[in-house]
């Protein structure tokens, strides 16, 4: 099967497109692994694998570029289907912020951000994904796990610490992930799901709506079902200025407290790159040349002043 015809088995399901940021460099369109029949026990189980560990310590951005290729071709997937996620130490797990915490009251903290939104978006009804995704990226704990589908702004992402007061051996990371395994493996879908509240099959809208938080659901289907236990990797579609410029998408997690690297049979379709200590200064320098800078990954007007201010002050 195609890569470019996965998405034709389910009218709400997509592909991304291709890249237009490292991979522009690595022309190459190949076949996805065909997709197996999912193992029945694999479901019955929550099973957790032996630690990944790193498959490449990465000193330069010829390195980086290098280990992306090589796991592109090992996945065998085109550029733009594959996501990464940047963090600033790579003993943190690929949990979201809502599993960090003692206690978490997910309905209370989205009534809470529901009642003040409207004075925020202008009086519009935005999508309840877009509801979801705006409260991840406003800092409040969700479900929601970043992901980008460019390399080098999860790059941008693993070097965003402060080097003053950051111990001498950190080592940040980048994750590496093939999305479509993560659902074939939990969901029996080689597939990338889009969340489109009120369209496509039901039964798909289904599937991703029972991830929403209940106060978030349309109200025909408040309450309905239970969420599931297990992530479901999305890609959303609203216009976001955040999302599109850091090219973002999402692993949602149900209930179980479980990390992605743990997750039984993942280990196929998830790798780690680890960022040698020693080089983060001359890679953050290296980005910053080639114009990933706060500015572009934040698009707003106050990382804009300050990178002028950066620039043009002493």
């Amino acid at each position: 099967m195609r890569w470019g015809r996965l998405s034709q088995r389910y009218t709400n399901s997509r592909l991304p497109g291709d890249s237009l940021h490292l991979f522009a460099l690595m022309p190459r369109i190949q076949e996805a692994a065909t997709p197996h029949p999912a193992n029945s026990t694999t479901k019955a189980r929550e099973l957790i694998e032996m630690s990944i560990a790193p498959f490449k310590v990465v000193k330069s951005i010829a390195d980086y570029v290098t280990a992306i290729s090589a796991i592109s071709d090992i996945l065998n997937l085109a550029p733009g289907c594959i996501w990464y996620r940047g963090m600033s130490d790579s003993r943190f797990q690929l949990k979201p912020g809502a599993f960090r915490r003692q206690s978490f009251d997910e309905d209370s903290i989205t009534e809470e951000f529901l009642v003040s939104l409207p004075i925020h978006v202008n009086n519009r009804t935005p999508d309840p994904w877009e509801i979801y995704s705006l409260m991840q990226h406003h800092g409040l704990p969700t479900r929601l796990l970043d992901w980008s589908k460019s390399p080098l702004a999860a790059l941008f992402f693993a070097l965003d610490f402060d080097e003053t007061i950051a111990s001498d051996d950190l080592t940040p990371a980048v994750w590496v992930l093939n999305p479509y395994e993560l659902n074939r493996l939990i969901h029996e879908k080689a597939t990338v799901f889009v969340p489109r509240t009120g369209y496509g099959p039901p039964d798909i809208g289904e599937l991703v709506g029972s991830y929403l938080p209940s106060t978030l659901r349309p109200t025909e289907s408040y309450g309905s079902g239970s969420k599931p236990p297990r992530p479901i990797a999305i890609e959303p579609t609203f216009s976001n200025a955040r999302l599109i410029a850091q090219s973002g998408c999402f692993t949602v997690h149900g209930v179980a407290d479980i990390a992605i690297s743990d997750i039984i049979g993942i280990s196929k379709g998830l790798f780690r790159l680890d960022i040698h200590s020693k080089s983060t200064p001359s890679l953050r320098s290296d980005l910053e040349q080639l114009g990933f800078r706060a500015d572009l990954i934040y698009p707003d007007l106050d990382h804009l002043a300050k990178r002028i201010s950066n620039d043009w002050l002493t």
